[in-house]
Order: structure tokens, then sequence, then C-alpha cells
């Protein structure tokens, strides 16, 4: 393996390689194991997730609270097998410390 350099640890990291369906591929192609499905991710627009999104409050708990509301209805909605119990512990975990900002 290559030590990082000085330029490594300073320069912004490459956003383009993390986008979910580099992930989604990379997992199914290295990985190879049959209960990941090829595309199991879709990306939506926030405007079809989430209709009643206000820009002017982005960043806000209500905004948030909108935002997880309608990933919840998605799934729903959907019929779309979702761990909602998971889900809203870290929401609520996420929740409380957006209350520390």
């Amino acid at each position: 393996m290559e030590q990082p350099s000085a330029w490594d640890v300073v320069a912004l990291p490459d956003f383009e390689a993390h986008e979910p369906w580099r992930e989604r591929k990379f997992m199914f192609d290295t990985l190879r194991d049959a209960r990941i499905p090829e595309t199991a991710w879709a990306y939506r627009d926030m405007e079809e997730l989430n209709p009643v999104r206000d820009d002017g409050e982005a960043g806000s708990a209500a905004e948030y609270i909108k935002l997880g509301d309608a990933t919840r209805a998605y799934y729903t909605t959907g019929d779309i097998w979702f761990d909602h119990d998971a889900f809203d512990a870290g929401f609520q975990t996420f929740l409380g410390l957006l209350e520390t900002l």
C-alpha cells in the first residue's frame, strides 16, 4: 500500500466516488453475495420524496422531521421492506444531537 502524502490529508475528497450507486455497484461486484440486489437503490428527487419541504428552513429540526416522515411514507406506500424501528431509533438519536448544536 502506498504511503499517503501530506496532500492526501488536506485535499478535498472525491465526492463522486461516494455516490450511492457507485457504492452499490462496488458491493455488488466485489462481494458477489446473492443477497445484495443489483438495483436496490434508486435516486429520488427531494421534491418527489418530500413535496412539503421548505427550502428556506433546510437544516432545521422541523424539516428533518418532515424528511423522516416522508422517508417512512415512501417505504410504506411502496410496500418496500424497511426497518422502521431501527430508523426511528437512529433518527431520534440524530434529532437529539441536532438539539445540541
